[in-house]
């Protein structure tokens, strides 16, 4: 492994609290048992769910202290006892979701509604630290071309708006686009994917001044200031109405975004940052034939289709900010601040 073979730096959690809970420790390194794989951690993104909300309160997790966050992550292969992991020096990125392999939703390919399923980060040790130990099936190998730190932007946000848009709401060339939190790492992705498959793609956001660069990536049709009423906005881009919303806001914009569908339009949900309690007003949905779609991260074959998109440029995952390990507690303050444009993630000096 190297001269730190029964050690490492990681950064520990060791209670809830602030960005300042997060310190620089050493501990014992982890050794692969049957099924896992030994990876040196290249880059390990910052999720504002899984890892900034676990941090805070747990996010209605049991964390057992102390901890090692880190849901999205990518690396080296140093070792495995598996004869079918990758060999050593493979440039890997790790699928978060860990799922049995053995239930009906799990052999349908369905892993992410897996009632076992779990998450590295949190009920495993995850990538903020410079060695972690995975389950073997969870590897992809990446191209030379893309980075650690791109890669491990891409597991949560790009799989998860991959799940939404092309596995559950079917998106099409025939279809505009309302991404509702674009600024957001979701909401990129979904805009960048959107765009993909030949959709018209309309941006909204809380802070439009930053949607620029990816308003010209994407050729979008327009971009919506999700601070006010956004409805005169919305309708003087797309009349008729939106055939797809992408809502990862919630409770702020919940009431427009559904107001904002055409009919037999498509509203697909994968969180609620601004908050979990929405209003529903029956008829107005069944009049309409609409249809509210909910989603979880993504499955693993979703993952490896984003990952060799990524690979091959069509899709572009964004590094916002890069930090040190030492610095675990600077990086999530920064994604707890705001306006970014793009991934926060974590780099051990042992990957630099």
């Amino acid at each position: 492994m190297s001269e730190r073979a029964n050690a490492m730096r990681a950064s520990i959690l060791r209670s809830h609290g602030g960005p300042e809970v997060l310190r620089l420790s050493e501990l014992p390194a982890p050794v692969p048992t049957s099924g896992e794989t030994l990876i040196r951690v290249g880059a390990a993104g910052v999720e504002p769910g899984l890892d900034v909300r676990t941090r805070l309160n747990g996010a209605g997790w049991q964390l057992r202290f102390p901890h090692v966050l880190g849901a999205s992550m990518a690396g080296t292969v140093i070792s495995s006892p598996d004869a079918a992991a990758p060999d050593p020096g493979t440039r890997v990125a790790v699928a978060p979701n860990i799922s049995c392999g053995e239930c009906a939703y799990c052999r349908s390919g369905r892993d992410n509604s897996c009632a076992q399923r779990e998450f590295l980060g949190i009920h495993h040790a995850g990538g903020y630290a410079e060695f972690c130990s995975v389950p073997t099936r969870n590897l992809i190998p990446i191209a030379d071309s893309t980075s650690f730190a791109v890669a491990a932007s891409t597991a949560v946000s790009f799989g998860t708006a991959w799940h939404l848009l092309v596995t559950r709401a079917r998106v099409s060339p025939a279809d505009v686009v309302f991404v509702v939190g674009a600024a957001g790492s979701v909401g990129t992705a979904a805009a960048q994917i959107a765009a993909l498959f030949g959709a018209r793609v309309v941006l909204g956001s809380r802070t439009p001044q930053n949607l620029r660069e990816l308003s010209d990536e994407v050729r979008a049709l327009g971009v919506v200031d999700t601070t006010t009423d956004f409805a005169p906005q919305l309708e003087s881009i797309a009349p008729g109405g939106v055939d797809v919303v992408v809502e990862t806001v919630g409770s702020d914009t919940w009431a427009g975004s559904v107001d904002s569908l055409a009919p037999e339009g498509r509203l697909v949900c994968c969180g609620g940052a601004s908050g979990g309690e929405v209003g529903l007003t029956l008829r107005d949905l069944y009049r309409r034939n609409l249809s509210l779609l909910f989603s979880t991260s993504s499955t693993f074959e979703d993952l490896r289709l984003v990952l060799r998109l990524v690979d091959e440029g069509r899709l572009r995952p964004r590094v916002d900010k890069v930090f040190d390990l030492a610095d675990a507690a600077a990086a999530h303050a920064a994604v707890e601040a705001g306006g970014l444009q793009g991934k926060v993630v974590i780099v051990p000096e042992s990957a630099a």
